[in-house]
């Protein structure tokens, strides 16, 4: 028995009061035969978009795409979006349908759909309409596309990317038709949006089964990154389960060995947001840093941020032991707050007018000359040792 929200119920015994069938679909109605948690729910029906709204017109309702069928309707504390079942005409820029005409046939409208795990229908008597065979293939925990797979990817280019990432998140396999179309028609992935392009590959990357993924699709995800698949892309995707689940540290991971500029143009291709593509960039660059003292992690810290740093460490730690000492040492420094940057110090540049320095340059070169000494430990971080140690180097200045 499966058991829906009351508030889904409700939209579904509405509709179905109307003379309309109704069930709740897609990722609900998966991630609920799987046991994982479930975040919104969508309804399809067979009512017409007119229709939709008439039937809760005592509810608030929003616009979502009524021309493609869709309404929102605030039930309690979930909107749920209502679509009317549909099929979709041609698919000329390979992501969109250029039209949908609707239906009254829920069979023909999860046909539709991507892949079988997200093309079933639930009713509000807990009966399921499953006529791809989801419900097996989630209990086979495999990845199949719905019909025929060079038609679903050729239909929504995405779809390619997104097999991987459903294989990521949810630990699953691939079918091998499925997998066979990802390969034959990898290249289209190219053509699609950046921006989809890397949601759908951060995803992938904080995946439970992102190694398997990574190792299995290596060439799919080497034409996305611009990098040519090699043994060290092979090792470091068997290892990235033992770094943190963060998108960005993972990615770095991957560029690694490519050298700052390919770093570089992957991140531009995907269009990151300028902080991820400076972390990546930055963790390829400074990767190979010669730190072996802690004053030297603290300059290398200083001058990419704690971020970073952690990223080169971790990564690091996967082929070198002593890697893991420097990335637990970047730990400790920010936990204890000891200072790096030159914010940390006890004095700023009005402490150093008021001593009698002149304000611009100079005050800027005492300040990196006080935290070098701070972090090598030649005078601690308190205010009266800081300026007699810049009353001293004013004293060398003026000799």
């Amino acid at each position: 028995m499966f058991c829906l929200p009351d508030e889904i119920k409700t939209v579904l015994n509405k509709l179905e009061s109307a003379g309309y069938s109704a069930y709740a679909v897609g990722g609900a109605v998966r991630d609920m035969l799987i046991g994982r948690q479930i975040h919104d729910y969508d309804v399809c029906t067979s009512a017409p978009p007119e229709d939709i709204r008439r039937v809760f017109a005592d509810r608030k309702t929003f616009d979502t795409g009524l021309k493609h069928g869709t309404l929102t309707v605030i039930c309690g504390d979930y909107p749920v979006e209502v679509t009317t079942f549909r099929r979709d005409g041609g698919y000329s820029d390979g992501r969109h349908p250029d039209s949908v005409s609707f239906t009254s046939s829920v069979e023909e409208d999860l046909g539709r759909r991507d892949f079988t795990i997200n093309a079933i229908a639930l009713g509000a008597d807990s009966a399921l309409t499953d006529p791809y065979g989801g419900r097996e293939d989630i209990e086979a925990k495999m990845i199949r596309c719905v019909r025929d797979p060079r038609q679903r990817f050729e239909e929504d280019r995405l779809r390619i990317l997104r097999a991987l990432r459903f294989s990521s998140e949810l630990g699953f396999g691939i079918e091998e038709n499925t997998a066979k179309a990802i390969r034959l028609s990898k290249e289209l992935i190219l053509t699609v949006s950046a921006e989809r392009v890397y949601s759908e590959l951060c995803r992938l990357l904080t995946g439970e089964s992102a190694s398997n993924v990574l190792v299995g699709y290596a060439d799919v995800i080497c034409l996305i990154l611009g990098i040519e698949t090699g043994d060290r892309f092979t090792d470091t995707a068997e290892k990235i389960g033992m770094l943190e689940p963060d998108p960005r540290q993972r990615l770095a991971a991957l560029l690694f060995d490519q050298g700052e500029e390919k770093a570089a143009a992957a991140m531009r291709s995907l269009k990151a947001k300028n902080s991820d593509k400076t972390r990546v960039v930055n963790a390829v660059r400074y990767g190979g840093a010669d730190v072996t003292t802690v004053p030297e992690l603290k300059k290398l810290i200083g001058r990419i941020g704690f971020d970073t740093a952690k990223d080169i460490f971790r990564i690091r730690s996967l082929f070198c032991e002593k890697a893991k000492e420097l990335y637990l040492m970047t730990g400790y420094i920010y936990e204890s707050k000891e200072p790096v940057f030159i914010k940390d110090l006890a004095v700023d540049g009005g402490d150093l007018s008021a001593a009698g320095v002149a304000p611009g340059r100079l005050t800027g070169e005492i300040l990196a000359a006080l935290l070098d000494a701070v972090t090598e430990n030649k005078v601690k971080n308190e205010k009266s040792d800081l300026l007699a140690f810049a009353s001293s180097l004013m004293k060398k200045k003026n000799e």
